[in-house]
């Protein structure tokens, strides 16, 4: 599969070591800059390039043009600033060309890809990847193309678990219709994958036990 091939060969190439520092050399290697906007430093260089507005909407983005920058949110914590940076070189690695000159559509599946992308680097420790996951990602897509929403039945109490205000990715598993919390143990032994949070709103429904 490409994106799995492509997540090995970027796996291999930073000897497995997924730390931000570490990412960041890969993509100086490549041409791409890293810089944190909402910072005053940061904010100049989104002005210069004219992408002010863009910020305004956007975790983190890449820019090609008279140069090659990874722009991050500065305010996004430390292990979301990793997310966002592999989610942008998922981007680059599958070649996805012509992101911004895309439909609002066409942008989402790429998203998903370089999502897909992100889980198969994070998870290179972990269980090996099954097929039924891929499923899930065509499934995923599909939902994205009709905008179909799921809904889950069930008769187990709910609240189990205390909320938490702050957190930006959920777990999604390759068989159920839910979103949970990476600590869910209904989900122990399952494989999963990472997802943000406003999507997975957008496409799955809670777990009723840890009330993500």
């Amino acid at each position: 599969m490409k994106i799995e091939t492509a997540a090995n060969k970027f796996y291999k190439s930073i000897n497995g070591k997924i730390e931000f520092e570490i990412v960041e050399k890969h993509l100086k290697k490549l041409g791409y800059e890293t810089i944190f906007f909402n910072t005053a430093a940061g904010d100049n260089e989104l002005a210069r390039y004219g992408q002010t507005e863009k910020a305004k909407t956007s975790k983190a983005f890449t820019y090609v043009g008279t140069a090659k920058i990874i722009f991050i949110n500065n305010m996004l914590s430390v292990e979301d600033k990793l997310y966002v940076l592999l989610h942008e070189v998922g981007h680059i690695e599958l070649k996805h060309l012509d992101y911004e000159r895309l439909s609002t559509h066409n942008r989402i599946l790429l998203d998903i890809d370089a999502d897909a992308f992100v889980y198969f680097v994070l998870n290179k420790k972990r269980k090996p990847v099954t097929p039924v996951l891929l499923l899930l990602f065509a499934v995923i897509t599909a939902a994205c193309m009709f905008q179909l929403t799921f809904s889950t039945k069930t008769n187990v109490p709910i609240n189990n678990y205390p909320r938490e205000e702050h957190f930006e990715h959920v777990v999604i598993t390759s068989t159920g219709d839910c979103y949970h919390r990476e600590t869910c143990g209904t989900i122990s032994g399952c494989p999963t994958a990472y997802m943000e949070l406003l999507e997975a709103q957008k496409l799955l429904s809670p777990c009723k036990i840890c009330n993500p």
